[in-house]
């Protein structure tokens, strides 16, 4: 009886093995793989989605010569389709019509939003439909477009990269190794969008028209951040100062800074910056007025040294670093009443220390910390030790 049972066992196994079915299997080149998708304020519906899709390139067998002549055609630049719906997957089905593709998410990069649309605050209804849905990856990259999303798309044109996916994938982690963007995942402006300690932002790229005198220029280069307040955009960060919200976050890899040389005027030391601990803020109120010490302790290495003084001596050591104090504390100073006057948002998350003050999430939600923050004062001490001098170990002077 056993011996049956088994043996029957086997049978089913193998028979469900065997006998599995293919409904539902789909071809690549059935599938439109969305790289982008652009949003834009429509003409005949609120809403006017641009979708960029990769273009799937079926290799050819029989012939020897086809992978060669294959290998000299230039790859196909990505296909657009934009149309106008009420919502978001309203317009997913009319793409995928208009295509004659059903639209596949699972490589979707970016999230381009226009300047309009972001200003208006419809930004966040778009993401809350979003987020819940899988099909939309936590980590693809928030962009706002100064100008429109659809001209942003349609202005990418991934030369220097193997595939559109990667183009963006590259263009947009540049945080890993350079000062002049964050990381603007999804994920994370969604957390930013609905917390009431911090507000989000967006990284921030030029859609103006390509210069026509100049067919092969780029006009998609990211030019800062786009600054969140209430949902809506509220102003920009620009590229010099994005430095000092990865500072002040604590999200500072490394950046090359210029800093005035004390002794020459008019002349630059670049150091290779990079934060040593991670910062810290405290937060307490007086009469209803934020007082917020922040303490910066960097470290940093020299790149350039234009006048040729021998600041990698001791004693002129000190003195540099005692300068570069000064202006770094300076210039984080002016960042930060800039992000309390003029954007009145607390991107940088201070609020995450003033709850403490609140015995209630209730009172700390009334509280308002976003109007509390526009009347901060701040005070600011850096902390910088230069660690290493490059490959010259003492400059030559006649």
């Amino acid at each position: 009886m056993l011996k049956k049972t088994a043996s029957l066992l086997t049978f089913m196994v193998v028979f469900c093995i065997t006998f599995t079915g293919c409904y539902d299997k789909k071809e690549i080149d059935e599938l439109a793989y969305v790289m982008a998708i652009g949003f834009d304020k429509g003409n005949s519906n609120s809403l006017k989605l641009t979708f960029q899709c990769a273009i799937i390139q079926s290799k050819g067998g029989g012939g020897g010569s086809s992978d060669n002549e294959q290998s000299k055609n230039k790859k196909p630049p990505p296909d657009t389709v934009s149309v106008e719906s009420s919502d978001i997957y309203t317009g997913l089905s009319m793409a995928g019509n208009a295509l004659g593709k059903q639209l596949n998410l699972s490589h979707a990069q970016a999230l381009v939003f226009s300047e309009e649309i972001a200003r208006s605050g419809a930004m966040q209804k778009y993401i809350h439909s979003m987020i819940r849905n899988r099909e939309f990856r936590p980590n693809m990259f928030v962009i706002v477009a100064k100008g429109n999303a659809e001209d942003y798309i349609n202005s990418v044109d991934p030369k220097s990269s193997s595939s559109t996916a990667k183009y963006y994938e590259l263009k947009y982690t540049t945080y890993n190794y350079s000062g002049y963007t964050t990381n603007t995942s999804l994920y994370r402006f969604y957390n930013e969008l609905e917390s009431y300690a911090v507000e989000p932002v967006a990284t921030f790229v030029d859609a103006s028209p390509k210069n026509s005198d100049e067919p092969d220029s780029q006009s998609t280069k990211p030019i800062g951040l786009a600054a969140f307040g209430d949902a809506k955009m509220v102003g920009e960060i620009p590229e010099q100062q994005v430095a000092y919200y990865l500072l002040t976050n604590g999200y500072l890899r490394s950046v090359s800074v210029p800093i005035p040389d004390p002794k020459q005027k008019g002349e630059y030391v670049v150091l290779n910056l990079s934060k040593a601990r991670n910062p810290k803020a405290t937060v307490t109120i007086d009469g209803g007025k934020p007082k917020i010490n922040l303490k910066l302790r960097l470290e940093a290495d020299f790149v350039s040294i234009e006048s040729g003084e021998e600041y990698e001596r001791k004693g002129l050591t000190e003195l540099f670093e005692q300068s570069a104090e000064g202006y770094l504390r300076d210039e984080t100073l002016k960042f930060l009443n800039y992000t309390a006057k003029d954007l009145k948002s607390d991107v940088c998350g201070f609020g995450k220390h003033a709850k403490w003050m609140f015995s209630t999430w209730d009172e700390w939600r009334n509280s308002n910390w976003q109007k509390l923050y526009s009347d901060s004062d701040f005070d600011v001490t850096v902390d910088l030790k230069v660690r290493r001098p490059g490959l010259l170990i003492r400059t030559q002077t006649p």
